[in-house]
């Protein structure tokens, strides 16, 4: 999705719908143009590597939550699921960087836009790193989780029996 920059189609929205904000208010702008994500220094980078981290146990409960909905008809399951995705919401609001939740917008928007089709995705992906490794590291960390665990638990059988 490209933003809109064009000076005459600014000014031709403004013309023609003048009862509407003007195009000079920020709130419309930025709705019109797209967010831009804010530049990020080096602690950025360790919040968002710090809230990725941090949301690996949560992803893995909500993948083990949304398995027993899927199995029971959300009959089981429900409550978890929507406190761990609450929770690494949080995370990101509280610990991730503004870049890193600008981004996520981006992503989101660009899933929900009907103009963005399967081909626009990696372009998507590229042009929003953070977000994409965010997503990346909370979801393979969530699998290495249990894979751990049940290679601790192989390993301390022998023992316990």
């Amino acid at each position: 999705m490209k933003p809109v920059t064009d000076p005459s189609l600014l000014e031709q929205l403004n013309n023609d719908k003048p009862g509407l904000k003007p195009v000079s208010d920020p709130a419309l702008l930025s709705q019109l143009e797209g967010k831009t994500t804010p530049s990020a220094s080096w602690t950025d980078n360790i919040r968002d590597i710090t809230a990725a981290a941090l949301k690996i146990g949560p992803t893995a409960l909500k993948g083990v939550a949304d398995l027993g909905r899927l199995a029971t008809g959300d009959r089981l399951g429900v409550d978890t699921s929507n406190a761990m995705k609450r929770g690494m919401e949080a995370i990101d609001q509280v610990i991730g960087s503004d870049a890193l939740n600008a981004q996520k917008a981006n992503i989101s928007q660009a899933l929900q836009d009907p103009n963005v089709g399967i081909r626009d995705l990696p372009g998507v992906v590229i042009d929003n790193p953070r977000a994409a490794g965010d997503a990346a590291v909370s979801a393979i960390g969530s699998m290495f989780l249990p894979t751990g665990v049940v290679v601790g638990a192989t390993k301390a059988l022998p023992t316990i029996a």
